[in-house]
């Protein structure tokens, strides 16, 4: 399993995220534990190089520690990849 989030994490193409809402939502991923709420919630930033799949990790684990989980990505409803440099 942590060869395969290694690899994932190395992957120069965007990750896959479940939940992932529709095209032009700030939010890339949100998930909200099973059952009742409410939550405690966590809001993560992206990079200057965009949503990378360590945030998809982050995501994860928050959830299985009973945390309702976002991640806001304000590039691609902009089409931007990378600020990084500039």
């Amino acid at each position: 399993m942590a060869a395969a989030l290694a690899t994932a994490a190395c992957a120069a193409s965007q990750p896959e995220f479940p939940n992932e809402p529709s095209q032009g939502s700030l939010f890339r991923a949100l998930h909200v534990p099973p059952g009742r709420g409410p939550f405690p919630a966590v809001i993560m930033l992206h990079t200057c190089a965009g949503v990378g799949a360590h945030l998809a990790q982050w995501v994860h684990a928050f959830g299985t520690a009973g945390y309702a989980a976002g991640i806001v990505d304000s590039f691609s409803p902009r089409s931007v990849r990378s600020v990084c440099g500039n």
